[in-house]
């Protein structure tokens, strides 16, 4: 044998020379780990809670006129909790994720009847509800938080979407999300039964 000294596969020696062990991790240039750092949020600074209401605003979707409206009832007290000693917008919200505080004038289905249950899964009396300050807010579909709402109630009120594009004086299709203080039941729901440009 030559005088280059054998090396037996598996062995301390092998490492590094087995095509399959040759390969090296893949590097991140500096200037990449600099900028996955600045995307990062600084560490022990919590969200504003303006960023965390609308978000969990948004977490119930948004939904469609037909739909319930309702949003899990853990939602409506985290609302609360999160508005708790901030200043709440006069009269109603005129930008996304600003919040006030109103109170139910009435309950009616969105026909200004009485709210009741359907009667099958064809009945779409749905629910409609006024507040104080002028704010409205309807669903083809029956909202149990709102039924189980009083007149007299007071409601967190957070502007949660505008809708875009709409013909000059049609601002209908405004998403809000109510909280009732009384209930913490919670339902996100639109101002009007069409969207702008609608019927």
């Amino acid at each position: 044998m030559s005088g280059r000294s054998a090396v037996t596969v598996g062995s301390p020696n092998s490492i590094g020379r087995s095509p399959r062990l040759m390969l090296k991790p893949r590097r991140r240039s500096p200037n990449t780990r600099q900028a996955r750092r600045r995307k990062r949020s600084p560490r022990g600074k919590p969200a504003a809670p303006t960023d965390c209401a609308f978000s969990i605003s948004r977490s119930g979707q948004l939904p469609g006129l037909g739909a319930k409206g309702s949003v899990p009832n853990w939602v409506g007290a985290y609302r609360l909790t999160l508005f708790k000693g901030r200043q709440p917008t006069e009269g109603l919200p005129g930008r996304v994720a600003q919040c006030t505080f109103t109170k139910i004038k009435s309950i009616s289905d969105r026909f200004g009847g009485p709210l009741k249950p359907p009667t099958d899964k064809f009945d779409s009396s749905g629910t409609g509800i006024i507040f104080a300050d002028g704010g409205t807010q309807v669903s083809y579909g029956y909202v149990r938080d709102i039924a189980r709402s009083r007149v007299g109630d007071q409601v967190l009120l957070c502007l949660v979407s505008i809708p875009q594009n709409c013909p000059p004086g049609d601002d209908r299709g405004r998403f809000y999300s109510g909280t009732n203080v009384r209930t913490k039941g919670s339902w996100i729901l639109p101002d009007s039964q069409h969207m702008c440009g609608g019927a």
